[in-house]
């Protein structure tokens, strides 16, 4: 075979490599533009969803709330049920959150402020929920730190405006020690006209 022909037969190969690396790089770039669109489309359809169900629990509460006050005999203690649960619950979080997270005894002392427009003043005068000035020291002596994780509120009864049940406390402690995982349980009362915790007893 000639050169020359060795040279044209080279140069289609040469050519024939290029078109291919081409075709190939095209695909890659409209493969990964696909891939792109997609990943856009499923982050618009989580978002509907996420839009949807938000608005979905947002009309359920209204209609919960709705029939608690308007129901008949049938819906109506279902409604109470529900907004019984949901505000001693909130409530609930609110308030343990305050009671189990402080780093210091400045901390620990100040829960009682921080929570005086939640609970009655019997309920702030408890030592075993609150605490007192020797147990504020030994925060500081020991290094302990509280932070808080959960409450679940369970309602038991709901009759008037007060709301009985129960409230089980997540929390972790870190010490010197290390740190441990605690589970406290409580029965509360909450007044929904004061908007205050009327009692609460530690039962473990």
């Amino acid at each position: 075979m000639s050169d020359k022909k060795q040279n044209v037969i080279l140069m289609v190969l040469g050519g024939i490599t290029v078109l291919l690396l081409i075709f190939f790089l095209v695909l890659r770039v409209q493969s990964v533009k696909a891939q792109h669109e997609l990943s856009k489309s499923e982050d618009k359809i989580e978002k509907a969803q996420d839009a949807y169900n938000k608005k979905k629990g947002d009309v359920s509460k209204k209609v919960y709330y709705y029939v608690s006050e308007n129901g008949d005999a049938k819906t109506k203690p279902i409604g109470r049920q529900y907004v019984g649960t949901q505000t001693l619950n909130a409530r609930a979080n609110t308030l343990f959150k305050i009671i189990y997270t402080y780093s210091n005894s400045n901390d620990y002392t100040n829960r009682k402020s921080k929570a005086s427009n939640l609970v009655t003043t019997d309920v702030l005068n408890k030592q075993d929920i609150f605490g007192n000035k020797k147990n504020a020291s030994v925060v500081d002596s020991l290094g302990i730190e509280s932070s808080f994780d959960s409450a679940n509120a369970y309602l038991s009864e709901y009759k008037d405006n007060e709301l009985k049940g129960m409230v089980i406390v997540k929390y972790s402690i870190v010490n010197m020690a290390g740190t441990k995982e605690g589970t406290k349980t409580f029965n509360v009362t909450y007044d929904m006209n004061q908007n205050k915790f009327t009692a609460i007893d530690v039962i473990n």
